[in-house]
């Protein structure tokens, strides 16, 4: 019983030293990150194109959300395919995230997850665009595309 107490002592100390030197970090990112549903979205048969969405990600980096100024936040993106034909259907599908005008994140088929970050912030709203690039195969499609968008990391 002795041993036990005496265990659950050092783990606890090793615990909080390696919090310490290494820090903790706690970010409530549900209240950041706000993706609006794109939803469903007709491509035409044996044709190739690009839509572009304004306002679909937005990141509320502010102080009130645990972030500071001059930090670098690490936002991950991910395709959800609701139904197989998102993989299926297409020929080609690139997603870009694009911030102002440049793209910050590329997803494919074969890469649907990709991460950026967000170098030296100053706290505030930050708004990204989605731009779909596809080339469809032999039939049209109405394809849900949904996004995952999550802070990974802040880095200070």
């Amino acid at each position: 019983m002795l041993a036990a107490a005496v265990m659950a002592v050092i783990a606890i100390t090793a615990i909080a030293y390696a919090q310490t030197i290494m820090g903790s970090i706690t970010v409530a990112t549900k209240e950041a990150v706000t993706v609006n549903d794109i939803g469903e979205i007709k491509f035409p048969a044996r044709s190739a194109g690009v839509r572009t969405y304004e306002d679909v990600i937005t990141l509320s980096l502010t102080t009130s959300n645990g972030f500071q100024d001059k930090d670098d936040v690490v936002v991950r993106v991910e395709l959800v395919p609701l139904d197989a034909e998102v993989y299926a259907g297409f020929r080609a599908l690139t997603i870009q995230i694009i911030y102002g005008t440049n793209p910050v994140a590329t997803l494919t088929m074969n890469t649907p997850c990709a991460e950026f970050t967000i170098e030296n912030i100053t706290p505030g709203t930050y708004q990204y665009h989605v731009k779909i690039i596809f080339a469809t195969g032999e039939k049209t499609m109405t394809v849900h595309i949904r996004l995952k968008v999550t802070i990974v990391g802040i880095l200070p």
